[in-house]
């Protein structure tokens, strides 16, 4: 039924395009150092097709191989299931990610998607034309197998993957190689580092970029602290359109009255439009299409089938249905993996070694009262049958995609007795991740609003659950972007850095705001302070260039060089009055914000003591009647 084109990723292709990425880079470098630095092994090793073997390998393997939830068991490689999405930036919109494209004109990017948008497989096709250019030397990271827990610098990560991955090199090597060639670093999944280790990365990502001018193209979710470093251009995964979606089935699937039999669920159920708006959802639509009773009402509906019909479906295919190792049914197995998603969420981790998950695994037999099962049975048998749980790599297992880890946790969450929940909503002393809150709200909408949302305004001294609203006023704003300076280059004016001017950046009252607004209303995002900034840069750019460029306006830069000029905010207000009317207008918008939140906030409280009353008046006459 899936689709089984033949794969143009083959060992000698990819040893082909290392073969040529080592000869251009070492002819880079020779013309900036010398002869000498043709010795250096980094370049030795991938300029030989016979060397670079074990690079070539681990590469098809650990980048453009993947397991999927139409595939199951089987691999699949890139440009089998790669399908083009649209990226957009303030400057350039529906730009689509296919051949050639890798966004070389950008320095630095801030790649955002939400969950199953599609952030890794676009990362990982722009390496590969990257790799085909060979304009930079590329390589790819994933950020979540990175120790962020102590102090990390380039070159020892960078030591490390060479390595690992068959190139015998020192920290000389790889110094060499980053001060004479443009290397450009893909790193995905800032979203999967643990909370507590970000500031550390967002360290390693400054070193990337300041000390070794790396261009970097880093993917995350929306809201994380990664979003609010204005150094990188923001570009956004468009949603799927309605001929997206059927394109996508149409290249997934070879059965042609499938293919009929999903395009015509589509046409007579117009609501499935405006819920599957991203590919991972296109996937779980196809797997769960034929068990959709009833109209689903929004992307939980989708989760609700899904590790029942992955099991069906795989003893289904199977000739022989596999034996499984434990005696449990599907049901009692999916509640292990709700468990097994919830603890390992709560750890913040996508990604465990195998003691863990079968510690966690054997918990889970014991909250569902079959002990006597084998975790390691249980653990495998989930695998087996649902993929949903995939081995990665020795000893290490991991989640197939992160959503798949936050609906299950919510689910678990949103299963509990109410005092269970409001406990845990009213112990979270932070800002728990947006796809969960979302998720956690899908299914227990009352609860959510009621338990976590009534918990989180008190956070925020501009809000309250209570209805007190106190609006920012103009100097607020203007003080938090009085923090920083601005640093244009000469060259090009469009590009620009922010630097804090008093050390680290606290966490200020609008951001905040921002966090609550994003927990409370999903449709539409927050614009933050350093957003209005940036985006009021680019809008006047010309204007900007021209003033800094008069005489009369040098005293106001902190900085000037041949290369860049660098001015304080506090002068740019100076310099550039038109900036009070463009934040008189943002203080307005986060005003509104706040208003549109508590409004949100407040309909669902009262929604839910409406349902409250109805269901006690229900109940009480249904007493009475059988009292009578």
């Amino acid at each position: 039924m899936i689709a089984s084109t033949v794969s143009s990723l083959t060992i000698p292709f990819i040893s082909g395009l290392l073969k040529k990425i080592g000869e251009k880079s070492a002819e880079k470098a020779i013309l900036k150092a010398g002869e000498a630095i043709r010795s250096i092994n980094i370049y030795k090793t991938l300029s030989d097709s016979s060397s670079n073997k074990k690079y070539t390998e681990n590469l098809l393997k650990k980048v453009f191989t993947f397991r999927t939830i139409l595939s199951g068991d089987k691999d699949v490689y890139l440009d089998q299931i790669y399908y083009p999405l649209n990226v957009s930036s303030y400057r350039r919109k529906n730009l689509i990610i296919d051949d050639y494209e890798t966004l070389e004109q950008e320095q630095r990017v801030c790649l955002v998607g939400v969950a199953g948008q599609g952030k890794t497989m676009t990362m990982k096709k722009m390496f590969l034309e990257d790799l085909n250019k060979s304009l930079f030397f590329p390589v790819f990271l994933s950020l979540r197998n990175l120790d962020f827990s102590k102090e990390l610098s380039l070159v020892e990560v960078l030591e490390t993957h060479f390595i690992i991955n068959g190139v015998d090199c020192g920290k000389t090597d790889v110094t060499t190689l980053l001060k004479n060639n443009p290397v450009r670093l893909y790193l995905d999944g800032f979203d999967e580092i643990p909370v507590s280790h970000r500031k550390q990365a967002i360290k390693f990502l400054d070193e990337c970029d300041m000390q070794w001018n790396c261009s970097v193209i880093c993917s995350t979710r929306p809201d994380t602290e990664f979003c609010k470093l204005p150094a990188y251009t923001t570009y956004k995964l468009e949603y799927l359109k309605e001929q997206d979606v059927r394109n996508i089935i149409h290249r997934n699937i070879t059965n042609i009255n499938s293919v009929k039999q999903l395009n015509k669920m589509l046409d007579e159920k117009k609501f499935l439009h405006e819920s599957i708006i991203t590919p991972i959802l296109v996937d779980i639509f196809i797997v769960t299409c034929f068990g959709l009773g009833r109209d689903p009402e929004n992307v939980t509906s989708y989760y609700d089938a899904l590790f029942s019909s992955l099991a069906y479906k795989h003893d289904y295919h199977k000739i022989f249905s596999r034996e499984r190792l434990s005696t449990l049914n599907d049901i009692q197995l999916e509640n292990c993996f709700i468990y097994f998603s919830f603890m390992s969420h709560l750890e913040q981790k996508t990604t465990l070694d195998r003691n863990t998950c079968l510690s966690i695994f054997k918990e889970s037999l014991e909250f569902i009262n079959k002990d006597t099962e084998n975790e390691h049975d249980v653990m495998m048998d989930i695998i087996n049958l649902t993929n949903l749980l995939v081995s990665d790599g020795y000893d290490a297992y991991t989640f197939i995609h992160k959503s798949i880890q936050d609906y299950y946790a919510a689910r678990f969450l949103t299963k509990r007795p109410d005092d269970e929940q409001l406990e845990f909503w009213s112990e979270a002393g932070c800002f728990y991740e947006r796809n969960f809150c979302y998720m956690c709200k899908c299914l227990n909408e009352i609860g959510y609003y009621n338990d976590y949302v009534s918990n989180i305004l008190n956070t925020s001294k501009k809000l309250s659950r209570n209805g007190v609203v106190a609006y920012v006023e103009f100097e607020e704003v203007k003080s938090i972007l009085g923090g920083v300076s601005i640093n244009f280059d000469v060259n090009n004016f469009q590009s620009m850095t922010f630097k804090l001017l008093r050390g680290e950046d606290k966490y200020n009252e609008i951001e905040i705001i921002e966090s609550i607004y994003n927990r409370v209303i999903f449709s539409k995002r927050f614009i933050p302070p350093y957003d209005f900034l940036y985006s009021f840069c680019l809008d006047n750019n010309d204007m900007i260039k021209e003033r800094l460029s008069m005489s009369s306006n040098k005293k106001h830069l902190s900085r000037a060089t041949s290369y860049f000029l660098d001015i304080h905010t506090e002068a740019f207000f100076k310099v550039f009055p038109e900036i009070v009317t463009a934040t008189e207008k943002y203080v307005s918008y986060i005003n509104n914000s706040l208003d549109s939140l508590f409004q949100e906030y407040e309909n669902h409280r009262t929604l839910g003591l409406t349902q409250s009353k109805s269901a006690m008046r229900l109940i009480r006459n249904r007493a009475k009647k059988r009292s009578g």
